[in-house]
């Protein structure tokens, strides 16, 4: 509803549930995808637009929510000190601002150099030919076009699942094996406290878990076969 009213410029239809709205659940565990994955997904990025395939891997490091990368504006970026920072706009909570790296900022800045010499009446970064800003379902219509065409798939040998906010949780994994503390990921991802960090720490636990299953059941057979060679010599 909301994305449909934005689209038909309709606000009655915009902003109808909050996220309050909604209950919580505190076993839910975000989905992340692996680096594997990440880079079969990058590696195609090239047959999008050039300003589409910025803007996906300017969501990728930034680790925001999809809407809040799409209303990216064009002031967005500042530096002081010799170090650059974004100002973000969460469309359902606030605005912050976080530094980024000089690599980030040199992407931010061309993106923001070719929105001006396409669209120069704008404030905005990402738009589409007629002037508009990407919606979602526009942005996931051009991605899974690009990803059956160029045969992208998953770590199970599925096509890949274009979810926009799987990039996020993404993020947030990789900042828990950076060993940073809760309240510097809590910062960096927008949130205004940390009550959401420990489900980011533990599915990087489960993704370790499984990464090194393998190595475990070759462990555990030697050890098994340990025991067995120990008990036939000692009934000899």
């Amino acid at each position: 509803m909301d994305e449909i009213g934005r689209e038909l410029e309709i606000e009655n239809l915009c902003n109808l549930f909050l996220s309050s709205d909604c209950r919580a659940y505190d076993n839910a565990l975000p989905e992340a995808y692996s680096d594997a994955e990440i880079r079969r997904f990058n590696s195609a990025l090239t047959k999008l637009k050039p300003q589409l395939g910025r803007c996906l891997i300017i969501h990728q490091m930034l680790g925001t929510r999809i809407e809040d990368t799409l209303t990216l504006r064009r002031d967005c970026l500042s530096e002081k000190s010799g170090h650059y920072f974004i100002t973000i706009v969460q469309q359902k909570t606030r605005k912050y601002k976080r530094p980024v790296s000089d690599q980030l900022a040199e992407l931010i800045r061309k993106a923001i150099e070719v929105s001006e010499n396409e669209h120069p009446d704008s404030a905005y970064i990402f738009l589409q030919d007629n002037g508009n800003l990407y919606t979602d379902s526009m942005l996931k219509y051009h991605v899974n076009i690009m990803i059956y065409e160029n045969d992208i798939r998953d770590d199970n040998g599925n096509y890949f699942e274009f979810r926009t906010h799987r990039f996020r949780h993404t993020f947030g994994v990789k900042l828990t094996e950076m060993k940073l503390d809760d309240d510097s990921i809590a910062r960096l991802l927008g949130h205004k406290d940390t009550r959401t960090i420990p489900h980011y720490r533990r599915l990087r636990n489960e993704a370790l878990a499984e990464d090194t299953k393998a190595v475990r059941d070759e462990m555990n057979e030697l050890l098994a076969q340990y025991r067995r060679e120990k008990e036939n010599a000692e009934t000899r």
